[in-house]
């Protein structure tokens, strides 16, 4: 298994840079954690709910994670031509 690796993210400078990267797979969780600390900033009674349901987002992400990939195979639709050499170097 090779290591992964992720640069480190930029530094905010203007209102339009976005936080990249986040993989697509798990955008949600950020949005979701996002939302759980909004709602923590303003003080509103949802902040507690919205905390629970990220942590158990986040606990199910991490359980899919650790399935064990699926195997999976190639089949060969048909014979390879090989091509043989004779001991003179002549084609077959």
């Amino acid at each position: 298994m090779w290591p992964v690796y992720q640069r480190k993210a930029s530094l905010f400078v203007t209102i339009q840079q976005t936080i990249d990267p986040i993989p697509d797979e798990y955008a949600y969780l950020f949005r979701s954690g996002f939302l759980a600390m909004c709602y923590d900033h303003v003080g509103s009674p949802k902040a507690t709910t919205q905390y629970a349901k990220w942590e158990e987002q986040i606990m199910t992400a991490l359980k899919a994670a650790d399935r064990e990939q699926e195997g999976s195979h190639c089949i060969r639709q048909r014979d390879l031509q090989v091509e043989e050499l004779a001991p003179t170097g002549v084609l077959v």
